[in-house]
């Protein structure tokens, strides 16, 4: 379900949304901007510059039609991962302005101790980042920690690309942090991290996400759901089908 968002008006006197720390009248004002607020769990509103996102939304989705929808043809991984990586930029440049109006903020990890559900081209590029930018001994220390956990893995279903109650129920229960969570808290494969992680965003105070039994308040638009079909239609063009798996399950296949 879409967020329910408001008009606003932002004063002059009041710091400017980009978060520099200026008044608004001495910074963005002079933009003409339009800006919304997203309505928090607290009854609060997260201001975000809607002119901006526009802009970039409309830019993601006309590359979705243009470099995927329109694509009919079998794809090489090079041709396939360049177009993913392309399209998460846009995405990156979308979810920007709402990033803002979230709770998540840097060196928060409490969404990575939940399940992640990828598909194959993801983990595919994320394998080709860790063998360019791993040592032999953090490739060693990612096989241990998934070795670690491997029974769990081997237990957790999906269906209709979304995981069961159940294996939510199991992971949730052992609080596993993920394997490429680094020192303070910070990804090791953040810029290639799957679609799942980059559009989590929250809209709770980051105290809720800290029990994960807890349902969080997370931003949705229907916009996300076509990057998630053009992501899977990169899949079926590259591998012939749309296959998911945890992250962390894929490397176990290997």
């Amino acid at each position: 379900m879409e967020n329910r968002a408001i008009k606003v008006i932002i004063e002059k006197d009041k710091p400017c949304v980009c978060g520099s720390g200026i008044d608004f009248e001495n910074c963005c004002m002079k933009k003409n901007h339009r800006y919304e607020g997203l309505l928090k769990e607290d009854g609060t509103y997260g201001i975000y510059d809607e002119t901006e996102f526009v802009t970039a939304a409309k830019s993601l989705l006309s590359f979705i039609d243009l470099r995927v929808e329109k694509e009919n043809l079998k794809l090489t991984f090079d041709s396939s991962s360049k177009k993913l990586n392309k399209l998460y930029d846009k995405l990156g440049n979308t979810l920007k302005p709402i990033h803002k109006a979230s709770s998540c903020r840097e060196g928060c990890s409490h969404c990575c101790h939940l399940l992640v559900l990828t598909s194959k081209l993801e983990y595919e590029i994320i394998k080709n980042f860790i063998e360019v930018n791993f040592s032999n001994e953090d490739k060693e220390k990612l096989n241990t920690k998934i070795n670690d956990i491997k029974d769990i893995l081997k237990v957790l279903e999906h269906k209709d690309e979304s995981f069961t109650s159940d294996s939510y129920n199991i992971y949730n229960k052992e609080d596993i942090p993920c394997a490429f969570l680094g020192d303070n808290n910070h990804c090791t494969i953040y810029s290639v991290r799957p679609f799942i992680c980059r559009k989590y965003l929250v809209l709770n105070d980051p105290i809720v996400c800290e029990d994960h039994s807890k349902k969080t308040t997370q931003y949705y638009a229907k916009y996300l759901t076509t990057v998630k079909n053009a992501i899977g239609k990169l899949n079926k063009l590259t591998y012939d089908n749309l296959a998911y798996n945890h992250l962390l399950s894929w490397f176990l296949e290997e």
